[in-house]
C-alpha cells in the first residue's frame, strides 16, 4: 500500500484484531465498517504515473472522480463495558 511508511504506519488491523485490541482495554466494539471514499481521477492518474504507467497528465482530471471502497479505511465505534 502506497501510504505504509515506517515509523508512522507499523500495523495492519483486521476487524478481529481491532476487536481484540479494544477488549484488552475494556472496550467493546459496537460498530465496524469500511467506508467508501471519493477519489479524484487526478489522484488515480498521479499514483499510476508514479508507478511508471504512462497516462495523461493529472491536471486534465481535476474535477472527475469516483466513489471507491478499497477496504483501506475502517470506522470503528466502541464503548466502555
Amino acid at each position: 500500500w502506497r501510504l505504509v511508511t515506517l515509523p508512522q504506519h507499523f500495523f495492519f488491523f483486521t476487524k478481529n484484531s481491532m476487536r481484540v485490541l479494544l477488549e484488552q482495554h475494556g472496550l467493546e466494539m459496537v460498530h465496524f465498517e469500511h467506508p467508501w471514499k471519493y477519489v479524484p481521477l487526478s489522484l488515480m492518474t498521479y499514483q499510476l504515473r508514479r508507478a511508471h504507467i504512462l497516462l495523461p497528465s493529472p491536471k486534465f482530471f481535476n474535477h472527475i472522480g469516483f466513489f471507491v471502497n478499497l477496504f483501506d479505511l475502517m470506522r470503528v465505534v466502541a464503548r466502555k463495558r
